[in-house]
């Protein structure tokens, strides 16, 4: 019985083996699937590299194999336009004044090894060298310019700048769209908002003064022809009663030529006349007290028939 336990030894040793490596076969397998099979799509790209060094490249559609890691890498590349996360930024334009930028574009692979192996992150480079072409041109520009002009030709001026700056750092990477939108802050906007409505308030008081001005010196225009009028009208009358005794002062010294004592009479009696008849008169018994103050009614005069007359 000594002579037959190796046998089952052995074979145990072998089963032990044969599960080892069926166990190492199975690990291998899972292990190729997971990280050596991959599967691309149409436009992208793999680019396979060994210890860093860069070793085929697999352009899309289809299924694919390469040693798994960490013995084989590789990295997926898409060909077509890829977006950029949308980026806000606050600038500050060449006459001071704060502004905000949205910023949007789209980029795609030129060289897919250039791009694998210039950059470590498409993206973050991309978007980089776009916003910091925005800066220069916001700080070169004032801020009513960037706001007035169309986005279609911010965009393009950005497209062209930036796409140069690009190719200067990697071959790899170019833009293909731009979108870039200028805002002003809700704070700058209110202010804007506030200034325009005082004005909008200045120029209505200053148009309601114009008018209140036009009326008072519409007023002082009439009331002076008014005043002209009169006066004109003042000194003609003064003018005509001038005249008037001018000429009866003529026409008396020429009779006063031709019969002196006779004008002089005339004169006199016209003068009395004129002083009589202003003149109260007032009789009194004699011995009676006149007051000056208290009216006095005429008497009748009395004619030779004994009649009273007024």
């Amino acid at each position: 019985m000594s002579d037959d336990r190796p046998a089952p030894r052995r074979r145990g040793r072998r089963l032990r083996a044969f599960v080892a490596l069926l166990l190492l076969a199975v690990f291998a397998g899972a292990w190729t699937g997971l990280y050596g099979v991959f599967e691309l799509a149409e436009g992208e790209v793999a680019l396979v590299s060994r210890a860093g060094e860069f070793v085929r490249r697999v352009d899309g559609p289809g299924r694919f194999v390469h040693w798994p890691f960490p013995v084989e890498r590789r990295a997926v590349l898409s060909k077509s336009p890829q977006a950029i996360p949308e980026r806000r930024v606050s600038m500050l334009t060449r006459d001071t004044q704060l502004i905000t930028g949205v910023l949007r574009g789209r980029y795609r692979i030129a060289d897919a090894e250039a791009a694998r192996f210039g950059v470590l992150d498409a993206v973050d480079t991309v978007g980089g060298v776009l916003q910091a072409a925005l800066l220069d041109r916001v700080a070169e520009t004032d801020h009513e310019t960037l706001l007035s002009r169309p986005r279609s030709a911010v965009a393009a001026a950005l497209l062209q700048e930036a796409g140069e700056r690009l190719a200067a750092l990697t071959p790899g990477l170019e833009l293909a769209a731009v979108d870039v939108e200028f805002t002003l802050p809700d704070a700058v906007t209110a202010l804007e908002n506030e200034i325009e409505t005082l004005r909008t308030e200045r120029d209505r008081q200053r148009e309601e003064i114009q008018r209140e001005i036009e009326e008072v010196l519409a007023d002082a225009r009439v009331s002076a022809l008014e005043r002209l009028e009169a006066a004109k009208s003042a000194g003609a009358a003064q003018v005509a009663k001038a005249r008037g005794e001018a000429e009866r002062f003529r026409v008396v010294a020429e009779e006063y030529l031709r019969a002196p004592e006779l004008v002089r009479t005339r004169i006199y009696l016209e003068t009395m006349e004129e002083i009589l008849g202003k003149a109260r008169v007032v009789i009194a018994a004699p011995g009676t007290s006149i007051p000056s103050a208290e009216p006095v009614a005429e008497l009748p005069s009395v004619s030779a028939d004994g009649e009273a007359t007024p």
